[in-house]
């Protein structure tokens, strides 16, 4: 009776590690669909079994979601791309942000979203597969109140965002735990220049530069 709860721990900290792994997997993939970049390797990661079966469903679902404000979009992050950055009254103090990594994404990365409903603002113009499209970034952002971050281009349209990571503080069994940083960004542009990080009342609390 009483080593069954010893003897199990072990094992269910393992499964609560692998399914935080899980949720932070699926919630950066789908960040680059709220960007309108469809990446297909990050499909597959949010769709996982018979993945690409499940693609003539996921616009629909992704731009109903979206227009309602719901699931993924309920933070209202994803309202502000096309649009200029915030205006502020003062001066921004520079964001407490730090890149671990950042790798550009290239057009033969991406989905040919052409015959699929719904997906028309996911296209992409065509050109040569490695001209670069986007961008992702993982870091660290050293602010304790914050909801979500939007990426500017160089005429300060909003093109991308960065959001919280939630990952795991357990180790899983092998001793492996998330190492990319607490937040993660994608931008659909090539040329990122500026950040900034909003809190839940969509208030600007800091701005940085990119690249």
């Amino acid at each position: 009776m009483l080593l069954f709860p010893l003897l199990a721990l072990p094992s269910q900290l393992d499964w609560g590690a692998r399914l935080a792994e899980y949720r932070v997997r699926v919630d950066n993939a789908l960040l680059s669909f709220q960007v309108y970049l469809p990446v297909a390797t990050d499909a597959e990661r949010a769709l996982h079994w018979n993945w690409q079966g499940k693609l003539p469903q996921l616009f629909p679902v992704l731009e109903s979601l979206r227009a309602t404000q719901r699931n993924i979009f309920a933070d209202g992050a994803a309202a502000w791309l096309g649009k200029p950055l915030p205006a502020v009254p003062q001066r921004l103090p520079n964001c407490p942000w730090v890149a671990s990594r950042e790798e550009p994404i290239h057009l033969r990365e991406l989905l040919d979203v052409s015959t699929f409903l719904s997906a028309e603002r996911y296209a992409v113009p065509v050109s040569t597969p490695d001209k670069v499209v986007g961008w992702r970034w993982y870091g660290n952002v050293a602010e304790s109140v914050w909801s979500y971050g939007l990426i500017a281009d160089d005429a300060g349209i909003v093109r991308g965002l960065l959001q919280p990571v939630h990952a795991s503080l357990l180790p899983r069994s092998n001793g492996m735990m998330y190492s990319a940083g607490n937040a993660y960004g994608v931008a659909r542009t090539a040329q990122a220049t500026s950040l900034m990080i909003l809190n839940q009342q969509a208030e600007p609390l800091c701005v940085t530069k990119l690249h």
